[in-house]
This record gives C-alpha cells, structure tokens and sequence, in this order.
C-alpha cells in the first residue's frame, strides 16, 4: 500500500488547454517569472492555461539556488540546473523532485532530460544556427581578431588562454575579468558586440560532464570563430569542425598556432565558417520542438 507522503505526491493528468498552478523556488533570484525560463515558458503556454501562484501549486518549479523546495509536499516538483557550481547538491535535488531538467547526462533516469544551457539561452534563435552562411561576406565584416567577455574571475583556463594568445594579438576584453576596452558590454549586447570578431574565446567556468553553457552559443549567433574550453559533450551537442576544441591545457602553444594559421589565412577561416553547425545541419532531434514539448508534457 502506498504511504500517505507518496499519494500527496502522486503527479495529476492534465490535457489539453487545462489549466495549471506553478510556482517558482530556489532560482537565480527571487520574483522569479515565467519568462525568464525558455523553452519552458513557451511550451507550457502553448500546452496549458498556465497561472503562477504562490500557494499550494500544482507544479513547483525549483533549482539549485537554496533548499525552500524541501518545505513543499504536495506538488509535483520539477528540478531545473544549469549551474555547475552546485553538481554534489545536485543529487538531493535530483532526490527531491519528480522529474528533472539539466545539464547533467543521467543515463538510465527516466524522470531526467538532458537539456544543456545553450538551448535555453536565446531559445528563439536556436534556428539562426542552421541558416546558411555566407563565409565571404562574413569575413568582410570582421575587422578585429579575438574577443572576451566574462565577469567570474575565478576560472583559471579562461584567464591563462587568454595571456597567452595576446601574446599575438591583442584579445579584447569587455567584461569585469581582464577587462582592457575602457568600458563594459552589457550581458544583453553580447552577440552584437562578438558580430566584429574573427574568433571569440568560449570557455566554460569550468569542465564538467555535459556541461555546454551558452558561451558556445553567443560564439555562433555572431558568425564568430568559437576556440572552446569545457565539456566534451560540446562534440555531441555540435559539430566539432565548425569551431576550435582546446582539449589539453597542457599544450597551449598547439592551440595557439592553429589560432594563427587560420587568422592568417583566409581560405582556413573560410573553411570552417562554412561548416554546419550541427552535423546534419539540423538542430538535433532531442531538442527539436515536438521532442521538448513531449518531455515537458511528461513532466506535467
């Protein structure tokens, strides 16, 4: 017989335009909306008549940001992570929740989907990323080499690539880390700052399995070059000859050269710009659309 705590917690059907109560805990910060969570704010609006509350939800949405999602019972939970920083608690989460949505490769969880920070993060662009690119054209438009934009200065990778590969050319620098333009790019203007870059230095806080965050992403949207530091997941997640892999630390000077063959030629850059992006040049099938909306669906 199932235990008083196991039936509270037993997920309700919904179907078709129903509508249902979330509430969100343990985000980024609080008065977290909706909106700010891609795709699922898309999908669940398009799936149900969906009202945040603050009391008794239906589905409570929580992440790696504080413990309050242990003071609720009833609703079905539904863990989100893109952080890393937070991979050892993850497992009480994972523990707490009915379903789960990260970054994290759970082989054999069938209540855990795979969904990496890149496809989150400016989800309405994510078909940019199969157009057709004209490498001519944007060659023309690239007047600088190499940028950099971060502001945790911790990651030693990020800030050690970076010495060195200005040792050829100066790397510019529009974040809080390193910064060495005069003045700092906002978060929002990213991709539009990258637009003028050859190269755009794409390095994780740190490698974690699965880990692909949206530093690759911002790389790609610009039609920039991205020399890759992180998760070897990024080789399943995209086509590894569409952008440089730095795969060993240890041998720096390797990746450094390639950098300068190709910046010096033009026909090398050319190359790999008109690589697809994704190896059938479509966006894989697990985060298509139709497969994101029958995880969350089931989730729901």
């Amino acid at each position: 017989m199932l235990s008083p705590l196991i039936l509270a917690r037993q997920k309700i059907s919904f179907v078709g335009s129903d509508t249902i109560t979330i509430k969100f805990v343990d985000f980024w910060f609080d008065d977290f909306k909706l909106e700010y969570l891609e795709p699922f704010n898309t999908i669940l609006n398009e799936l149900y008549d969906v009202k945040v509350v603050d009391n008794n939800p239906d589905f409570l949405f929580f992440s790696a940001f504080g413990d309050n999602h242990f003071n609720h019972f009833k609703p079905t939970k539904i863990f989100y992570s893109a952080e890393v920083g937070a991979g050892l608690k993850d497992r009480e989460r994972f523990a707490d929740s009915d379903y789960s949505f990260s970054f994290h490769d759970r082989q054999g969880d069938p209540n855990h989907f795979r969904l990496p920070s890149w496809v989150r993060w400016r989800y309405h662009r994510l078909h940019e990323l199969t157009k057709s690119r004209n490498p001519d054209k944007i060659l023309n438009n690239k007047s600088k080499f190499c940028n950099f934009l971060y502001s945790n200065p911790h990651p030693p990778e990020r800030k050690k690539f970076f010495d060195k590969l200005s040792q050829y050319k100066q790397v510019d620098s529009g974040g809080s880390v390193l910064n060495n333009i005069g003045y700092k790019i906002e978060q929002g203007a990213c991709v539009d700052w990258t637009e003028g870059y050859k190269f755009n230095l794409a390095f994780e806080n740190q490698r974690h399995k699965g880990y692909v965050t949206e530093k690759i992403m911002r790389s790609f949207l610009a039609k920039s070059i991205p020399i890759y530091w992180g998760s070897d997941f990024v080789e399943r997640d995209f086509n590894p000859k569409s952008f440089i892999h730095v795969e060993n630390m240890d041998d720096i000077s390797y990746y450094i050269n390639r950098i300068k063959e190709i910046d010096q030629d033009d026909d090398k850059y050319k190359e790999i710009m008109a690589e697809p992006l994704f190896k059938s040049n479509k966006i894989p099938k697990q985060w298509g659309k139709d497969t994101l909306k029958e995880k969350i669906k089931e989730a729901i």
